[in-house]
């Protein structure tokens, strides 16, 4: 679905017969101004994020003072993670009408079909900046918009800035969902809506990504390293006994995550699984193991955790092949969202 900027054919015109050069220049300059514009627009998102309010320096306030965590902390992690959102999302939805849409059909052309010719929305600028551009490029012919970011990412839970991000990630495109709410630094839930109105209003279809294979280290990684039992196999998280915690690298404290040598892999292969077949895929350099660092557990207990992450060590992989299913059922409802 992510197409180039601009492809197809124009309405109205016979498909057998190419606009002319004028046309194609028209076009083209039209969008080179939606982009400037849009990219202008994105100014201020580029900027230092602030943490949430009520996320504080780990395992201070999350402590109840009897050495365990909060349940309200968990509670609190859950309203905001993927898995209790897709949840309450999947029970508002037949399964008759999931199974009829499985994703093993891949019929794009039902979709090209309604809408030939899409814009892809550069950067990140704030969704009420995509609507102001709306009737421009239902006027040059164009029938759907992509919108490459448009869920909240990782920056308030890592205490990190959007550049440090970017850096980490280096040219691996959307990383770092951790929720499947409007990212608030785009304009929130009441901004996409007012942007989706106008895609209607111009009879324009709209589109978004599903949530990536490689999350970020949002609540529900969190949730799932504290033990807490709504998250049995979400992540690819392996706990390494504290006798081997010396082969380990040093963390500064719970989520200072550091990626693991192929030495200390390979001495770890007890607890880790073996050499995967997907391995030998040239994609797959990017991928590997990184550890946590020492986090403490609903039941009292502190672990510490190696996990397959890809990209980045940022970047841990969703358990798909986990037969509690979890993993799947954020995908089913990061679907639902996009249709």
């Amino acid at each position: 679905m992510a197409s180039p900027v601009c492809q197809g054919t124009m309405p109205g015109k016979t498909p057998g017969k190419r606009p002319g050069p004028c046309a194609h220049a028209c076009l083209w300059a039209a969008l080179l101004v939606c982009c400037l514009f849009l990219g202008a627009c994105q100014g201020k998102t580029g900027q230092t994020q602030s943490p949430s309010p009520l996320i504080e320096p780990d395992n201070v306030a999350k402590e109840s003072g009897q050495g365990r965590v909060s349940p309200v902390h968990e509670q609190w992690l859950y309203r905001q993670s993927m898995l209790g959102a897709s949840k309450e999302l999947l029970e508002k939805v037949p399964a008759a009408l999931l199974w009829r849409n499985a994703s093993a059909k891949r019929d794009r052309h039902p979709v090209l079909a309604s809408a030939p010719t899409w814009a892809v929305v550069p950067g990140k600028p704030r969704f009420a900046s995509v609507s102001q551009t709306l009737p421009l490029l239902a006027s040059l012919g164009v029938q759907g918009l992509w919108l490459r970011h448009a869920r909240e990412g990782d920056l308030a839970w890592l205490q990190m800035d959007a550049q440090q991000r970017d850096e980490d990630a280096s040219g691996l495109g959307d990383t770092g969902t951790a929720s499947l709410a409007a990212d608030p630094a785009l304009g929130g839930a009441d901004e996409l809506r007012a942007l989706l109105a106008g895609l209607a209003s111009q009879n324009l279809q709209g589109g978004m990504p599903l949530v990536p294979a490689a999350t970020g280290l949002g609540p529900d990684f969190m949730l799932q390293a504290r033990m807490s039992e709504r998250y049995p196999g979400l992540y690819t998280l392996f706990e390494i006994p504290r006798s081997h915690w010396d082969l380990l690298p040093r963390t500064r404290g719970p989520w200072d995550t550091q990626e693991l040598a192929n030495k200390t892999v390979a001495s770890l292969d007890k607890y880790l699984p073996a050499h995967l077949v997907q391995d030998n895929v040239p994609a797959q350099s990017r991928a590997g193991y990184a550890v946590t660092g020492e986090i403490l557990g609903l039941d009292g207990q502190t672990r510490r955790y190696a996990y397959r992450y890809y990209g980045t060590r940022l970047d841990p992989v969703l358990d798909w092949q986990n037969p509690s299913g979890e993993a799947r059922k954020i995908l089913m409802a990061s679907g639902i969202q996009t249709t």
